[in-house]
């Protein structure tokens, strides 16, 4: 989701996984950038609550108000599909809204649009982050562009280029293209905007800690050291950060989570071959080499239980919901909607 999410927001090094079928994974995320730019998704939130109530929205750009989606949901449980005509690419979630990406460039969201979380700019991008909380980010070439909720200044995305970046609850980070380095903005909890001075090749944003890739594929990462303590020994391709707990998947496909356990079963995850992790507020998803998803973690609401009979080629974990592409470029979400966050 929190993702490049934490929308969670997976983080990939351009290390060689196993191959998948065309027809089920054009690639470990579905959205990477031509250009080399990546957004990886963060998630979590530390409790700032979502008020105020307006028109409903959905649409492609920019619109105001309270819930997006329609006649969205209500309840929880399978949620829902569709996503109208447009093929999709990438989805990344936040504390309560969705945002997809769609073939052409355009970004769509549903669910909570309290702070503009779900009024996604118009234009053609690369790639998203959902955030873990009420914002989100998006880039265009080396250009990020990053709306929604901004009490710390976490959508003030400061005028210099940038390869990767990954929103988190209440801050950003990203790397910068002039010199590798990882520079963050936001709210400071327990250091996780004091990036340190190395050269990182992607970056990831949690609650309260903030995650990079080395060249070597070795995680570097700062702030709440309880959520990243202890990483275990391997060469990884990806991470992905939740609420106190990072998920990492190796080079050879195998999923690693370390740091708090916040949730019974967050730090067991499922064995196999993977090909994407994305890690939400207390539960996480993973797209395996055959495209099916598997989550774990936190049950409430049925945010892991992810349809058996469908196939996917991205997935992303939120708040407390999970939404995948189809590998016919439709979208399904399942876990609570009551603002229609999972329903596209």
């Amino acid at each position: 989701m929190v993702a490049a999410r934490r929308f969670g927001m997976a983080l990939s090094l351009p290390l060689t996984l196993a191959a998948c079928d065309s027809d089920v994974q054009d690639d470990a995320r579905g959205a990477s950038a031509s250009n080399g730019t990546e957004v990886a998704s963060g998630s979590g939130t530390d409790g700032a609550g979502a008020g105020g109530a307006g028109p409903a929205n959905g649409s492609d750009a920019a619109s105001s108000g309270g819930i997006g989606a329609g006649d969205a949901g209500g309840g929880d449980g399978e949620g829902g599909q569709g996503g109208g005509s447009a093929i999709y690419v990438d989805v990344a979630l936040g504390e309560d809204h969705s945002c997809a990406l769609t073939e052409t460039g355009s970004i769509r969201c549903w669910g909570a649009d309290f702070y503009g979380q779900a009024s996604a700019p118009a234009g053609a991008f690369d790639a998203i982050s959902g955030g873990g909380g009420f914002h989100g980010c998006a880039t265009a070439g080396t250009t990020v562009t990053c709306w929604g909720q901004n009490v710390d200044g976490q959508t003030d995305v400061p005028a210099l280029a940038f390869t990767s970046v990954g929103a988190g609850n209440l801050h950003t980070c990203a790397i910068r293209a002039s010199d590798s380095r990882p520079q963050c903005w936001g709210r400071n909890q327990s250091g996780n905007t004091q990036a340190p001075d190395v050269e990182l090749v992607r970056v990831e944003s949690g609650l309260s800690h903030s995650c990079g890739l080395s060249a070597e594929g070795q995680p570097v990462c700062w702030g709440d050291e309880g959520s990243f303590d202890d990483p275990p020994a391997g060469v990884f391709a990806q991470l992905s950060l939740g609420n106190f707990f990072t998920c990492g998947l190796d080079e050879k496909g195998a999923i690693a989570c370390w740091g708090f356990p916040i949730a019974e079963g967050i730090l067991e995850p499922p064995i196999g071959e993977f090909v994407q992790i994305d890690a939400g507020d207390s539960h996480a998803c993973a797209l395996s080499k055959d495209g099916v998803v598997e989550c774990w973690g936190d049950d409430g609401d049925g945010r892991l239980d992810a349809p058996e009979d469908v196939l996917f080629r991205a997935v992303s974990a939120g708040g407390s919901h999970s939404c995948g592409v189809v590998v016919d470029g439709s979208l399904r979400c399942w876990g609570a909607d009551t603002l229609g966050q999972a329903s596209p």
